[in-house]
């Protein structure tokens, strides 16, 4: 999972094919809350759940737009 987002901008040319890219969405947030796990402060782990729901959000206005 780690990673992923970085292959596929390698592999798509930029980001900008990413946008309006669900999973490419739904791994960030996934990512982001492996790090949330990670941090050994409240307010870090919150910060990073923070994160992954805007990135939760970002993956739910992509599907609007297929």
């Amino acid at each position: 999972m780690a990673g992923y987002w970085d292959e596929r901008m390698l592999r798509d040319g930029g980001e900008v094919g990413l946008i309006n890219d669900r999973d490419y969405w739904l791994h960030r947030a996934a990512e982001a809350r492996l790090i949330g796990s990670l941090c050994q402060d409240q307010i870090s782990q919150d910060i990073m759940e923070r994160l992954a729901q805007y990135y939760d959000e970002l993956a739910i206005r992509s599907e609007a737009q297929d």
